[in-house]
């Protein structure tokens, strides 16, 4: 077996990072596809995944070089931070109020496109400071407790007769529709 190659940094010479192989199951696996994203968060965070940047946003093919400023900008929502200034711009010139439907709830954060960075800082921070899960219990535990409101329920199906007598309503509505149309007609034709 010989010597073996770790893609994370030793923690320590007793411990080992945990050896995990990613499996993609039917994921495309086109470069800069998302699931490299999760690939080099987990990567990050520890684990020893066998990987090669090559697929990582920021790989260019034709230089064969990687360069890690657009992956960072991918990871800090450099993205999200552009379309943001699109929009800011865009609902200047048209008086439009896009911006704030479609990030409503970074608005009311107080959380800027020149903001967005800094955020993910803190949260990526924060994790670090201490990774333990939010809640206690899972999210389909805390569904099952969640009460949904069911005010709103879809009509039952109509029966054949309910549906023949409303074919009806509308042949006759259209009858008496052309019928009033054609006596406008005759009263125009009378008149000339």
């Amino acid at each position: 077996f010989g010597k073996r190659t770790f893609f994370v940094d030793e923690l320590d010479d007793d411990r080992y990072p945990l050896r995990v192989n990613m499996d993609f199951g039917l994921a495309r696996t086109s470069l800069g596809a998302k699931i490299f994203g999760a690939l080099k968060g987990a990567s990050d965070a520890g684990l020893d995944i066998p990987h090669n940047h090559k697929k990582f946003p920021g790989y260019d093919i034709d230089e064969k070089e990687y360069d890690a400023s657009v992956h960072k900008d991918q990871i800090f929502g450099e993205p999200i931070a552009e379309y943001m200034r699109f929009l800011e711009q865009e609902d200047e010139e048209s008086g439009t109020k896009r911006m704030e439907e479609q990030f409503a709830s970074y608005l009311k954060a107080g959380v800027g496109a020149d903001d967005l960075e800094e955020m993910y800082l803190a949260v990526h921070k924060a994790i670090r400071a201490d990774p333990s899960p939010v809640h206690e219990k899972s999210k389909k535990e805390r569904n099952q407790d969640a009460t949904h409101d069911k005010t709103y329920k879809r009509p039952a199906r109509k029966t054949k007769e309910q549906r023949d007598a409303d074919v009806q309503a509308k042949r006759d509505k259209i009858a008496a529709m052309e019928e009033s149309s054609d006596e406008e007609e005759d009263i125009e034709e009378d008149d000339e």
